[in-house]
Parts: C-alpha cells; sequence; structure tokens
C-alpha cells in the first residue's frame, strides 16, 4: 500500500471509532430480570417511560406493591409512578385471588373505584397537562400482564406487560416491551 492509503484507512478508523451510535428507545430500558432490583419500564406509543418520584425538593420510591388479603383471597396492586416537576404519571395493575406466577388476561370490565369486585385489569392516568387522561384496560381495550416470579418469602414480583388501554372517549395509548422487577 502507499503511505496515502494507509492514512485515509488510520484517518477513517479513528473517525469511526470516535461516532457513538445512538440507543434506540428500547435500549435504554432496565432489562427484564427477577432478583428484586426495583426496576422497570415500557415504550409508551414508542418513547421510553421508566418510573421516577424526582422533584425539586425530594425524590423517592417510584413504586407501591400491595398483596393483601381479600375476601375472595389476596389481592395484588403494583403501582409505578413518573413524578417529577414537568410529568405527573401513574401506570396500575391489579390482580385479584393471586396464588403463583402466570398470565393475566386484562380484557374484562373493571372500575378502579371498587376494588375488590375487578378482574385484573391495567390502567395508565396522565395528570399532565390539566384534567388529565385515565387510560383502562377492558373488553376493547385488552393487554396482558405476565408474572414471572411472584415470591411471598423474598417478596419480589417481576413479569412483563403489553396493554393498550383506553379513555371514556376512546383515545388509546400503547404500552409495549414493558418489564418490572421489584420488592413488596
Amino acid at each position: 500500500m502507499k503511505p496515502p492509503v494507509i492514512s485515509h484507512l488510520l484517518l477513517s478508523l479513528l473517525l469511526c471509532a470516535g461516532c457513538k451510535k445512538e440507543k434506540t428507545p428500547l435500549e435504554t430500558l432496565p432489562p427484564a430480570t427477577q432478583t428484586g432490583q426495583n426496576r422497570a419500564g415500557c415504550l409508551i406509543d414508542g418513547q421510553a417511560w421508566q418510573p421516577a418520584y424526582v422533584s425539586s425538593t425530594s425524590s423517592g420510591n417510584p413504586f407501591f406493591v400491595s398483596w393483601r388479603r381479600r375476601p375472595s383471597g389476596y389481592a395484588l396492586t403494583l403501582t409505578m409512578m413518573r413524578i417529577t416537576n414537568s410529568q405527573n404519571m401513574r401506570l396500575v395493575f391489579w390482580v385479584p385471588n393471586i396464588r403463583r406466577a402466570g398470565t393475566f388476561a386484562l380484557d374484562q370490565t373493571a372500575d378502579p373505584r371498587i376494588t375488590s369486585a375487578n378482574p385484573p385489569y391495567g390502567q395508565f392516568i396522565d395528570y399532565e397537562p390539566f384534567p388529565g387522561r385515565d387510560y383502562l384496560t377492558g373488553p376493547a381495550a385488552a393487554g396482558t400482564l405476565t408474572i414471572t416470579r411472584f415470591d411471598t418469602v423474598a417478596r419480589i414480583v417481576s413479569g412483563t406487560f403489553e396493554l393498550t388501554p383506553q379513555t371514556d372517549d376512546g383515545q388509546t395509548v400503547r404500552l409495549t416491551d414493558g418489564r418490572f422487577d421489584v420488592t413488596f
């Protein structure tokens, strides 16, 4: 090779080495794990979303998990929040009569105001801008919640989800590639 060809090749290699490929929204989500890492995320209409609780004055736990005895058995409530100075969003899953890991269809009519009488459901609430939007799963807005680990001794619940909940007036939001791994 001639020296100019070698120098052009070296220059090209150096330029390429300095280039960083931008991550896709999916690549920015935490991995799907089952070890109680208190991490979660999903794509909302193709944009990465992860729970966070941060304001100008404090930060806190963006997860609320409740496993309580009800008259019909134990029920699981999993809430993931994104509360920042500019966002206030919540993603809630309700699973009644849970005994073990499994897949739960989110395709029946539910009313979150009456928690104990509901089938499994998913709800996404975006409070900003006021008055906000409340999206709920149901017969015309189905989804799936798959719990891959439900460990009442180690107090870990992990899983994946996909849903397209809708508002009362028929607007939808698509949540895909969802994953969570939290302690309770």
